[in-house]
């Protein structure tokens, strides 16, 4: 009896839940996307020799700044010191961490040439989710060189201290442009026909991008901070044969690693200009503009 209820259990969590990799994005109206907007919020945390810490924040239509040596406060500007303090201990709590796992780096990066056409044969025929870096919002949203001009970054990759304690809300204002800019950039083409594509096909759309793209194209994608993604079934990731990366230079949240981890088998496919360091021998590349192959993905399937 005891057995029967227990799996009576397990079934029922997992249609409550489902494959998390599997799971169509939700549709998004002009009121949720409006919605979402008002309750966006990013957080940049940059280091310094290992000891000194900027965090840029963005919340609720207001930017702010601190620079701080662990603990204690060197410069802030508009910066509510008490939410960042207990943010710091959820963290640490609930072991929140930017990483997933640690970062997939092929040995041997020499993935296989394929077209868009073997491309349409693999996801037509084979369980997949989609993966989605800044290449695809390229040219609609700043980079983040932009934002390291704006802090004053060299060449050796430290940002400028003294421009963040000389002028905090100088640096405080360029960060909150920065993060609108992002916010209401509009979509590129890519971002439209991939909504349409992964809703056809009932995959999911997973994004590391902060910016708000995928939502003003009428869906809402699961982010890389998602709690759900940090704690992946096994059995998930090994029902799916293929992640197919648009726009996904690297493998910066440890995403990719995991997935291999839970399912060698498993194969993955990047559409980019260039050629992505995770990439092995095993994997594959169509090596061409994402604004170009995802319309063309969508021509052929009829949508």
């Amino acid at each position: 009896m005891k057995k029967v209820l227990l799996l009576s259990v397990l079934c029922f969590s997992h249609f409550l839940w489902g494959n998390i990799l599997l799971e169509s994005p939700r549709s998004l109206s002009e009121q949720d996307i409006e919605s979402l907007c008002q309750s966006w919020s990013t957080t940049f945390e940059f280091i310094y020799n290992h000891k000194i810490q900027l965090v840029l924040k963005y919340k609720d239509g207001q930017s702010s700044v601190l620079l701080k040596r662990g603990l204690l406060p060197i410069q802030q500007y508009n910066f509510n010191w008490c939410e960042h303090f207990k943010d710091y201990v959820l963290r640490k709590i609930f072991k929140i961490s930017y990483l997933i796992s640690e970062r997939l780096v092929a040995s041997k990066n020499q993935p296989q040439a394929i077209h868009t056409s073997d491309l349409l044969n693999m996801i037509t025929h084979k369980k997949s989710f989609f993966y989605t870096g800044a290449g695809i919002s390229a040219g609609h949203v700043p980079t983040m060189l932009k934002l390291k001009e704006l802090l004053g970054f060299h060449e050796n990759s430290k940002f400028n201290i003294q421009k963040v304690i000389d002028v905090p809300d100088v640096v405080a204002q360029g960060f909150g442009q920065f993060c609108k800019d992002c916010m209401y950039a509009e979509p590129t083409a890519a971002h439209f026909t991939l909504s349409k594509v992964a809703q056809y096909l009932s995959c999911a759309i997973i994004t590391e991008n902060f910016d708000l793209l995928h939502q003003r194209a009428y869906i809402e994608p699961l982010h890389t901070c998602c709690r759900r993604l940090h704690n992946l079934k096994v059995e998930d990731v090994q029902a799916v044969d293929y992640i197919v990366c648009i726009g996904l230079s690297c493998d910066d949240r440890g995403l990719l690693n995991i997935c291999k981890k839970h399912n060698p088998d498993l194969k993955i496919v990047s559409i980019d200009i260039g050629v992505p360091n995770y990439l092995s021998e095993d994997d594959y590349l169509l090596q061409e503009d994402v604004q170009i192959v995802l319309p063309q993905l969508a021509r052929e399937l009829g949508l």
